[in-house]
This record gives C-alpha cells, sequence and structure tokens, in this order.
C-alpha cells in the first residue's frame, strides 16, 4: 500500500505496534491500533492483530496504491485501464 517508510527487517510484537501507530495516524484501523498497543496476551494480541488486518483489507489509499499501480503498470496503462484522463489521474494521485 505504501504507507511506510521504510522496508520491515524484522517481525516482531514492537515492529507490529509501531505499524499499528502508523496505521491510526493515518485514520486507519485506528481502535484495534490502539488496542494493539496494550495487547497483554498472545490471544489477545493475535486477534486484534486479525481484526487489524481485516480492516486495512477493507479501508483503500488510494494516493498511496494509485502509485504502486502506476509504478508497476506505467502511466498510460493505467490511465487506459481506469478510462480517465492523465490530468485525473495526477489529481488522484495527490489526494
Amino acid at each position: 500500500m505504501g504507507l511506510l517508510e521504510e522496508p520491515i527487517q524484522e517481525l516482531s510484537a514492537d515492529v507490529v505496534r509501531r505499524v499499528a501507530r502508523i496505521l491510526s495516524k493515518r485514520g486507519l484501523a485506528s481502535d484495534l491500533a490502539a488496542r494493539l498497543t496494550v495487547a497483554t496476551s498472545r490471544d489477545e494480541f493475535v486477534r486484534y492483530l486479525d481484526a487489524a488486518l481485516r480492516a486495512l483489507d477493507e479501508s483503500p489509499v488510494p494516493e498511496a496504491e494509485l502509485a504502486k499501480l502506476d509504478a508497476i503498470l506505467g502511466h498510460e496503462l493505467l490511465i487506459e485501464m481506469l478510462d480517465i484522463s492523465a490530468a485525473s489521474l495526477h489529481r488522484y494521485q495527490s489526494g
């Protein structure tokens, strides 16, 4: 989705909590992100993480997604697939 500025090198509870805080600042899965930061048991942590992942899947972030698609598909193909003008694509990517 392009939401993180740096790649994740190691997956740990601390990294998941950091990512949850970043997502919360972007307005994604905020309540679940808050719960992840205070989860006390492994089962509770996994339950909140699963719910946060579902919420994230259901929450598109067009400016980030369009930039990724543009990098992969190229400007012309993306414009054609979306049936929009170049100006519209630029406007959508700008937010």
